[in-house]
């Protein structure tokens, strides 16, 4: 295919393809893709305003507030996805951007820091410790996050069932994946005199959009759904009941294709407003509903050694960087 040709494919994805999600492809002669593509679009907008539409009407009652929010946050995150894989796809090439880890490492471990910018709490400077061990299809693993020089400190950890996809011992068709997910969450903030203690349920998925046309291998789409219930006690006013809306859309990109590797870069959107990052602050009526946007980045550095980079966007702004250890896994 002329060089020509996937330029002016890259411009029908971009214009008009903002508005039609898979002109890029048509343009291309991926007609069948495009027209998936063009499909997902319609299916993300209808989730979208459906969402939207319930939210409004019933005043974000607590009985429609969150299936709405699931609804809302998976449908905004097909609508954005599709045209970014319309874009990626015609101007990655025919082996796309990369190829997906196939069998999960038995066991991982990430030391990091992270910098988080956030006028209303004092301290900055946090140490990151994760940590992942997996036993077939079960999975536990570990977060902690402490303020360097202080007493803030948060612990998350999670016991995971593989329903879908590849484990430590059984290789997957490809990336993609169901989780199921149990959780905690204990949040001590003494320099506000809050303790927060929550439960999670949740699931996530992956797809890859590999299986919608060859020209979008390496492309990907994740979402998570699920509730958290908990308590906030507080040093001088008692306790109270808590909830947590877990909401999340995602898409990614895997990197290259040495069998060795296991880079991946992805952008996403959470409804979560607990930890470091919280919700946005926008002028307006709609402040404290919306969640936060980030980005995050795993890049190899070897078939065990790799790097890992974030940047999150919402009450707070933050920043973090650590090195991850691998036992395991391959393409």
């Amino acid at each position: 295919m002329s060089a020509l040709r996937r330029t002016l494919a890259v411009g029908a994805a971009v214009v008009p393809g903002a508005a039609l999600h898979g002109a890029g492809h048509v343009a291309l002669g991926e007609h069948r893709t495009g027209l998936r593509l063009l499909a997902m679009q319609g299916v993300g907008l209808a989730g979208l305003a459906a969402g939207a539409v319930v939210l409004a009407v019933s005043g974000a009652s607590d009985r429609l507030s969150v299936p709405s929010l699931w609804v809302t946050t998976a449908g905004g995150g097909l609508f954005v996805s599709a045209w970014l894989a319309d874009i990626v796809g015609v101007a990655a090439g025919p082996e796309g951007t990369g190829e997906p880890v196939r069998l999960q490492p038995r066991w991982w471990l990430s030391q990091g820091y992270r910098h988080v910018r956030n006028p209303a709490l004092a301290g900055g400077h946090l140490s990151r410790t994760q940590a992942e061990l997996r036993l077939g299809a079960w999975s536990l693993a570990t977060d902690v996050q402490g303020v360097v020089d202080a007493e803030r400190w948060r612990v998350r950890t999670l016991l995971a069932r593989r329903i879908y996809g590849a484990t430590a011992t059984r290789r997957g068709r490809d990336g993609s994946f169901v989780d199921a997910w149990l959780g905690y969450v204990h949040d001590r903030m003494p320099g506000v005199g809050v303790t927060e203690s929550v439960g999670e349920l949740a699931v996530r998925g992956r797809l890859d959009l590999r299986r919608l046309g060859p020209t979008l291998a390496g492309t990907f789409v994740e979402a998570a759904w699920g509730v958290g219930m908990g308590a906030s006690r507080y040093d001088r006013f008692g306790s109270e009941y808590t909830n947590l809306v877990i909401a999340e859309a995602r898409f990614g990109l895997y990197l290259g294709h040495d069998p060795a590797g296991w880079s991946e870069v992805s952008g996403y959107y959470s409804q979560r407003h607990d930890g470091f990052v919280g919700g946005s602050k926008i002028p307006g009526a709609g402040s404290g509903a919306l969640g936060h946007i980030g980005a995050e980045a795993r890049l190899a550095l070897g078939r065990s050694w790799g790097l890992t980079l974030e940047v999150a966007l919402g009450g707070a702004r933050v920043f973090g960087v650590g090195f991850v250890y691998r036992s395991g896994g391959a393409r």
